[in-house]
């Protein structure tokens, strides 16, 4: 057991210690890369850190309609936020053609 997998709970998807510290002292670009380490490959630090400020409601949380939601969350970000950013992004980025 390493102390970035280590958590509190019996729960294997709560988040680890470190995102919780980083969580509990504001330190959003560290509670990102510790969101983007437990999801492994699937998103970027940039994406989770999206992820991160969205669910502190630091900045509007864009659903698909296209309404923002800035209301503050008393939870952490999770690997599937931090997931639907990355798919936002990829529905809004223009792919060229061949």
């Amino acid at each position: 057991m390493t102390n970035d997998d280590s958590n509190l709970d019996a729960d294997p998807d709560a988040p680890p210690l470190r995102q919780r510290l980083a969580s509990a002292t504001g330190d959003r670009h560290a509670e990102a890369k510790a969101l983007a380490d437990r999801s492994g490959d699937a998103v970027s630090v940039a994406e989770a850190e999206i992820a991160v400020r969205e669910a502190h409601g630091d900045i509007e949380s864009v659903a698909e309609g296209g309404a923002g939601d800035r209301r503050a969350r008393t939870e952490l970000a999770s690997a599937t936020d931090a997931e639907t950013v990355r798919d936002r992004k990829s529905k809004t980025t223009p792919t060229e053609d061949p």
